[in-house]
């Protein structure tokens, strides 16, 4: 049975509390949930609740930079930690497979690989490799250790055909973000997107100061490219039903909906209208 998952990141704003937004994402009809919460007994308790799964984790640690809540993660069916993103050229692509490669190997013994969600940055030009930096990192990470979470919206709007990249890197790819962006990008885009990742791995001094006023003026125009193209998962998807169908052949293993903008004042709406959306592709499909 397919299984597609709500992001808590769909929630910002509307002052629901963590069981509220699970509550919620149950009656909608959503099988499982990309949180943000820590493992504690308490996240677990909302989980089991409301029957939700989840499959990836944002990863605590303790002192000694071991796993936290290692037990109920693995209750809760986590798969894969959240790794490093944000990387733009062929050094910053290598110093991030590096780190992800490590982060793999780290959860590897309790069955959990390390996954990198993208933006646009990552498909900036290698000009060492000649190719884009988020096929740099395919590269040079073992596929036992690291996979992605493609975000179709953004990759869409950095002009890139998700199809042709899960094609390309059969397995890779066994997360996606679907979410309604069909801007195709520039390098205006391109250069706007390097800067909104923020993870490691940096050297000292390379975040960008976001209260410099030309910064803020790059992400106020990547803001009004992004939320231009939020409307409804219907017809703001390209080839919606392709994409579907080429990530799960190519070994997408869950689906989870995310939104940056919405065409309606109620959030919890639009995404009902989005889970319905890609039900009714995939009944086409079956």
């Amino acid at each position: 049975m397919r299984k597609i998952y709500n992001t808590l990141y769909n929630f910002m704003g509307t002052g629901l509390s963590f069981e509220d937004q699970a509550r919620v994402s149950r009656e909608i009809g959503f099988a499982g949930l990309e949180i943000f919460e820590q493992f504690t007994d308490e996240t677990m308790e909302i989980l089991k609740k409301y029957d939700l799964e989840t499959m990836e984790a944002r990863a605590s640690y303790d002192d000694n930079g071991d796993f936290k809540y290692i037990e109920n993660m693995q209750k809760a069916g986590i798969k894969y930690i959240s790794g490093a993103e944000g990387y733009w050229d062929h050094e910053t692509a290598m110093r991030t497979a590096e780190a992800l490669n490590a982060l793999g190997k780290k959860g590897q013994p309790y069955g959990f690989k390390a996954d990198s969600h993208n933006h646009t940055g990552e498909f900036s030009f290698d000009e060492v490799d000649g190719c884009y930096c988020w096929e740099t990192i395919a590269k040079n990470t073992d596929p036992d250790l690291v996979c992605f979470k493609l975000d179709i919206g953004w990759s869409t709007i950095a002009g890139v055909d998700s199809n042709y990249l899960m094609k390309k890197y059969p397995g890779r790819v066994e997360l996606v973000h679907v979410k309604p962006a069909t801007g195709i990008g520039n390098p205006e885009t391109m250069n706007a997107g390097k800067q909104r990742a923020f993870n490691p791995p940096r050297e000292p001094g390379e975040r960008p100061d976001m209260n410099d006023p030309a910064m803020k003026a790059i992400m106020e125009e990547l803001n009004k490219k992004m939320l231009a193209y939020q409307g409804p998962m219907a017809d703001y998807v390209r080839d919606l039903k392709e994409l579907l169908d080429t990530a799960e052949t190519c070994g997408a293993k869950s689906f989870i909906i995310e939104r940056d903008g919405y065409y309606l004042d109620d959030k919890v709406e639009v995404i009902r209208q989005d889970l319905e959306t890609i039900n009714n592709v995939w009944a086409k499909l079956a």
